[in-house]
């Protein structure tokens, strides 16, 4: 390796081009790469969904997700099987383990799943496909006071124009309602015209169709036969014939019908500021570039704005470009502040050449990472970016311990060439295993859990980590070794005139300033810093029963709930969100209902905000209904400029909308994503009954504990079902249970009899009862099916259906769910603040679950929420952290030849993360995953300056120094290189520790663990790691005088 130091030495220039030539590629490189907010999450499910249209969650759980299930279960690589069963659908989740190959299992499941030859008549085909990361960009919203179809086709077109845009993916229209064709018969007219559901439905069959007839192959050329008959709009079908009577007269569908051509028949309501709307989202999946993108949708919304109709809006509801932007801009500022105080640091600390060089070493680091991250899956998003600002101080240590090397070895030696070939020697290989070990504690951010975030963070790291030490050792050394003279010395060799005279005065008195300033660090170190450490090592047993105490003070501060944990951090989005979830018994006019009362709440909410701080702080109010959930949002002004949080502004709309009956769930977030709630608990069981009664009781327990509220549970008290039983008459008549049914099906759901395509979708058409008809039980009273006595044709014989069916009525579910082949529930809750959601969990597991559990044995249970999430990731960390630290055991061992010295390095550690856990308690911030990745990260940091230090003391033992001497030596002479680099280290990252923006909140916890972990690791550097090498010292010589008594041969 000499001869490579050397040989760049000896050729500057080479190693100038080196260094332009990295900085150029990572220029070149940076606009190519996909720039997103989020980095993309890769889902390893495959959904599995059948369509049975007219049948009710028991039956989809019996004919279509149980099939599916037992097709599928026996299939390797599966980690979780969910399923669900609604009426007229059955969906199939399959979760795949980690590391498995989507493709091959995708195959494998449509195999087996195809082979499924037991599905009922009635079932659609099975739609099989791999769920992937969908990266919603942007969310536009087309309002206006217009009718549904009015504003549907207008947000249709609008969709297709976006979706043709080469910066858009997909472009996605949510909400409306699918177009649909009725052809409603009563009751009275089918009676009154003799006439059933199956001679309309044939009839229409017959008459309105498109068929190919063939060819007529002439002469002078084929000429195309065509039936063209079908219908298409509500008045070609009014004139379709049902019958010709034997006068000639002709029974038409317009007779006995009312043909509605209209919307499916789902209760959606979708409204903003008052005003029915229509949301488009902008999603990208591939190359996504949020910046490029956002700048096409909103010129094409302004390019729309005198296009509208009168009354019709297009606004922009959400951009995510905004907030990368913030963040961008915020980290780039930062970033900058963090640079600039690095660079006075060592300007005033150093040579001023050899800061320049020091820092220009950063660039190259960076612009390195960037150059090769682009053949990486990772993007341009907060958390890459924000990993280049984490390494800002990180990166800089090794050119800090090189360059002070050289510097020292120049001023001794006199010679530039000669000084940095040694100087760089003497801590070559420190430096290189420290690097190395720094990127040992990173490796492990690959394989902890399953989102990106930590690979994302980990990437940009390990990759300027190697520019680091590619240009700290070979191109620093060069720039240093043949730095031209200085500012003052070449004004001394010209001839100088006054201004110039009074210009290099004034500069000297400026780098004697500097000199002054920049030997106070080896004065401290020779005067209070060598004081302190002759008491530490004096009473070395004491100094480390001090430092221990600290430590275990940062666990009671854990454990005593000082410091909460959350998985997520909770990162305040522009939005306050309030979610209500009625049982699915409930009616859709009860849920208006409450969503009417909660939107009032959000405009109260709306008034007061904007009367408080005089401008108009929230800009709007969506809400959004559907089946048996309520989303009211509510926009904010953008984060950086608002006065009030909108974690604030959610407890605000809590209260305003007070206590609401007969909801099942109400959640109002506020965060940027949706997170799970502290306590979730899984129940599963076959036995229905058991299952509900476990839950209720739980459920029951859990509103008594304190600290707890916000307690749901996804099972649903049992609505009102009707079941059919035929009765022993009904054989005489030749009518069957599937006759009746079939019938009543028809009657009430409808008999799909065409799909018309138009122009953006095929338009069912069915034929059925009116929608007042289908809206009452009574009428099952009324209801008149036909038999198979009578004429083959029309004027078949029809009784009442009360005259060969029996109704009864029992207890049903709207939605059923399944974990891994049985039912489910799942009972959550929200816990307040100051209560910590781990101790309420033992404390109902070691009782009222531990109880519930033998009084229903067919029930299992196991936790989920965040508490899990918590659990899963902080024993992934903790096995990782273990590896990592016998990984770098093994690489210390073999730098020190000792097993002992490896555990010495590796004591800064566990008291980096004490440092961590001191710094989120002075910056008053809760721990969370971002926290113990930072510790992590720290972790592979602190250990540097152990090693630097360590390898110091060795080579002064190994010259003859006794070991006392050594360390005291050896600290003195390592204190300069030690301070500055965790000085730049916790300066870099204080810009961002200090942000007040909403856009970094969630980068203070990493920060904090980094940054206070380096800066408390340094005292145990220099303070705690003397002192234990010198109490391993007297072990290791006790030991040795002990083996030496024992041995006869020693003894003689």
């Amino acid at each position: 390796m000499r001869s490579v130091v050397t040989w760049f030495i000896d050729n500057p220039i080479a190693a100038k081009l080196f260094m332009v030539f990295i900085l150029v590629s990572g220029l070149l490189t940076f606009p190519l790469l996909d720039k997103e907010f989020f980095p993309q999450i890769k889902i390893d499910t495959i959904k599995v969904s059948v369509n049975y249209p007219g049948a009710g969650p028991k039956e989809v759980e019996v004919h279509i997700c149980k099939r599916i299930e037992e097709a599928v279960k026996q299939l390797g690589g599966i980690k979780e099987i969910r399923s669900s069963a609604i009426e007229g659908r059955g969906e199939v989740i399959i979760e795949l383990k980690q590391g498995e190959d989507t493709q091959i299992l995708l195959n494998d499941i449509k195999a087996n799943v195809d082979a499924i030859d037991s599905f009922p008549p009635g079932a659609e085909p099975p739609s099989i496909v791999d769920q992937r990361w969908r990266n919603t960009m942007m969310r536009l919203q087309l309002s206006g006071k217009v009718s549904e179809r009015d504003l549907k086709e207008l947000a249709e077109t609008m969709r297709e124009d976006l979706a043709a845009f080469p910066s858009v993916a997909i472009a996605e229209l949510h909400t409306p309602r699918d177009y649909e064709l009725g052809i409603e018969i009563s009751r009275d007219a089918l009676l009154a015209y003799d006439i059933t559901f199956d001679d309309v439905a044939q009839a229409i069959r017959s008459y309105s169709f498109n068929q190919p007839a063939g060819k007529i192959r002439d002469e002078a050329g084929d000429i195309t036969m065509q039936a063209r008959g079908q219908a298409y709009q509500a008045v070609d079908f009014e004139e379709l014939p049902i019958r010709r009577h034997s006068d000639g007269a002709i029974l038409r569908v317009s007779d006995v019908a009312e043909v509605v051509d209209g919307f499916v028949d789902t209760d959606i309501h979708s409204e903003l500021d008052g005003r029915r709307s229509l949301e488009i989202w902008i999603i990208n999946q591939n190359n996504p570039n949020i910046l490029i993108t956002s700048a096409a949708v909103r010129d094409y919304v302004e390019q729309q704005q005198s296009l509208l109709p009168d009354g019709v809006e297009l606004s922009i509801w959400s951009d995510a470009s905004i907030s990368y932007q913030g963040r961008l801009d915020t980290l780039i500022y930062n970033g900058s502040s963090g640079l600039l105080l690095v660079f006075i640091v060592l300007l005033v600390f150093l040579r001023p050449s050899l800061a320049f060089w020091v820092c220009s070493g950063i660039a190259v680091a960076f612009m390195g990472a960037i150059w090769l991250l682009i053949l990486t899956p990772v993007s341009l998003n907060i958390i890459s970016m924000f990993s280049f600002i984490m390494i800002l101080g990180i990166v800089v240590d090794d050119a800090i311990i090189v360059g002070e090397s050289i510097y020292s070895q120049q001023e001794m030696t006199g010679d530039k060439r000669q000084g940095a070939i040694n100087g760089t020697l003497s801590v070559m290989l420190p430096v290189w295993f420290a690097v190395m070990s720094t990127m040992i504690f990173f490796t492990p951010f690959f394989f902890i859990g399953e989102r990106p975030e930590a690979a994302t963070m980990a990437t940009p790291v390990i990759l300027a980590l190697f520019f680091s030490l590619f240009e700290s050792l070979l191109l620093l050394p060069s720039h240093i070794a043949n730095t031209q003279q200085s500012l003052l010395a070449r004004m001394d060799l010209v001839r100088l005139n006054p201004a110039i005279v009074s210009l290099r005065q004034q500069l000297s008195r400026l780098e004697s300033v500097r000199l002054n300033i920049a030997g106070s660090i080896p004065r401290f170190a020779s005067s209070h810093y060598k004081q302190t450490l002759l008491w530490t090592i004096s009473y070395k047993r004491l100094t480390l029963l001090i430092f221990g105490f600290f430590f275990l003070f940062a666990l009671a501060s854990i454990r005593g709930g000082w410091l909460p944990f959350s998985f997520f951090p909770r990162v305040t989005s522009d939005y306050v969100t309030a979610e209500v979830v009625l049982p699915e018994s409930s009616s859709f006019s009860q849920l208006m209902l409450i969503a009417d009362h909660v939107e009032a709440s959000a405009y109260r909410l709306k008034q007061e905000v904007n009367e408080k701080y005089q401008y108009e702080l929230v800009k709007g109010v969506h809400v959004a209904a559907y089946g048996s959930k309520a989303r009211v949002t509510v926009l904010l002004e953008d984060g950086n400029d608002r006065p009030v949080g909108s974690d604030v502004l959610a407890r605000d709309l809590q209260r305003l909308i007070g206590d609401l009956p007969l909801v099942k769930d109400l959640n109002v977030g506020f965060t940027i994503f949706n997170l799970p709630k502290p306590i979730e608990f899984v129940i599963r069981s076959n036995d229905q009954q058991q299952l509900e009664l476990f839950s209720t009781a739980l459920s029951n327990k859990m509103a008594k504990v304190e600290g707890v509220y916000n307690i749901g549970t996804s099972l649903d008290s049992p609505s009102t079902e009707i079941n059919f039983h035929l009765k022993p008459e009904a054989a005489s008549l030749s009518v069957s249970l599937a006759d009746a049914v079939s019938q009543v099906r028809r009657a009430f759901y409808g008999e799909q009899v065409q799909r018309i395509p138009r122009q953006r979708e095929d338009v069912k058409v069915l034929v059925r009862y009116p929608k007042q008809d289908r809206s009452y039980e009574e009428l099952l009273d009324e209801m008149y099916i036909a038999t198979n006595l009578g004429a083959e044709s029309a004027g078949r014989s029809q009784v009442p259906l009360s005259a060969v069916v029996d109704t009864v009525y029992s207890d049903g579910f709207k939605k059923i769910e399944r974990l891994d082949l049985k039912r489910v529930a799942r009972v959550s809750s929200d816990v307040h603040r100051g209560f910590n959601a781990g101790d309420i969990i033992s404390s109902l597991e070691q009782g009222t679950i531990a109880d519930l559990l033998i009084q229903y044995p067919d029930v299992d249970l196991k936790l989920a929420g965040e508490e899990q999430e918590n659990i899963d990731f902080l024993s992934q960390v903790l096995f990782f952290t273990v590896l990592s630290m016998l990984g770098i055991f093994g690489v210390m061992a073999i730098m020190f030849r000792s097993y002992w010295q490896p555990l010495l390095v590796l004591t800064a550690v566990p008291f980096g993360f004490m440092g961590g856990i001191f710094g989120h308690l002075i910056v008053g911030v809760g721990l969370s995953m971002f926290s113990i990745l930072g510790m992590m990260a720290c972790a592979g940091v602190v250990v540097n300056d152990n090693v630097v230090l360590i390898d110091r003391i060795n080579t002064l033992r190994r010259s003859g120094f006794s070991a006392k001497r050594a360390v005291l030596t050896g600290a003195i002479q390592r204190f300069r290189p030690i301070v500055l680099t965790s000085v730049t280290t916790f300066l870099g990252l204080t810009p961002i520790l200090l942000e007040t923006s909403v856009q970094a909140q969630f980068l203070i916890p990493m920060v904090s663990s980094l940054s206070f972990g380096v800066l408390f690791a340094t005292f145990v550097t220099l303070l705690f790691v003397p002192a234990l090498y010198l109490v391993g010292d007297d072990i290791q010589s006790r030991v040795r005088k002990r083996l030496q008594l024992q041995d006869p041969l020693t003894n003689t």
